[in-house]
């Protein structure tokens, strides 16, 4: 037998239909997804940032493998840059490249912390330009021949881990650190790492590293080249 529902608890049902959040409720449900989105949007601004860093290390790892390609096929560290020859296109045929392009056609040789706008326009005011790509590379590792500084073998170098092959870099193809000036413009600090700005570093070895200017400058003496090496 069908049961009947009371005409006052049909009455409250449609009245329950019929009501909606007070303002009370609004206000403290959206009091709720700020505080939310204050705690989730730092920790996702990090991971983005932290994703960049590891891509960033990841290029100039790639890099440092195919330089040791290189040097296996060579004998000798590909050149930084030359006259129509830059690093990236000694690297083009083992990564299958076309050499006729520049380093910043290929996101290997571009770090996805600097886009190409942004360097383009730091460079421009040095005079340069970023068809190189935006790494740099130690000319005094991979020479800049036919001038005083030739191309060398790795075993030249008797400090690997104290000698620096490839870094961020504000769109030049070669890092010619000679003075305080050129460590702080010529290297990018772009990576934020422990509240740090630091810069991406592979060292002869292939250690990967990162910096800060002020360990940048500490370290000019012996850290930028191995003052043993011989020619």
């Amino acid at each position: 037998m069908m049961k009947l529902i009371p005409r006052s608890a049909l009455t409250y049902l449609r009245n329950e239909k019929r009501s909606g959040f007070t303002l009370v409720e609004l206000l403290s449900v959206i009091a709720i997804i700020a505080v939310l989105a204050g705690i989730l949007l730092p920790s996702i601004g990090y991971v983005r940032s932290s994703a960049r860093n590891s891509k960033c290390v990841s290029n100039m790892r790639q890099q440092y493998m195919t330089a040791m390609s290189y040097v296996s096929d060579k004998g000798v560290l590909p050149r930084a840059v030359d006259t129509g020859t830059y690093w990236f296109r000694e690297l083009a045929p083992y990564l299958d490249y076309d050499p006729a392009k520049t380093g910043k056609d290929y996101s290997l040789f571009m770090c996805p912390e600097r886009p190409v706008d942004r360097l383009q326009e730091i460079v421009s005011e040095q005079g340069g330009s970023i068809s190189y790509g935006g790494y740099l590379t130690n000319p005094i590792v991979c020479g800049i021949p036919p001038n005083s500084l030739p191309v060398k073998k790795p075993a030249q170098f008797t400090d690997a881990t104290n000698t620096w092959m490839i870094a961020d870099g504000n769109g030049q193809a070669a890092a010619y650190i000679w003075d305080d000036r050129s460590i702080e413009e010529r290297i990018a600090y772009d990576h934020k790492v422990g509240g740090e700005m630091v810069a991406n570093i592979i060292m002869l070895d292939g250690r990967a590293t990162s910096k800060t200017l002020e360990e940048m400058l500490e370290n000019e003496g012996n850290f930028w080249r191995d003052p043993r090496i011989s020619d």
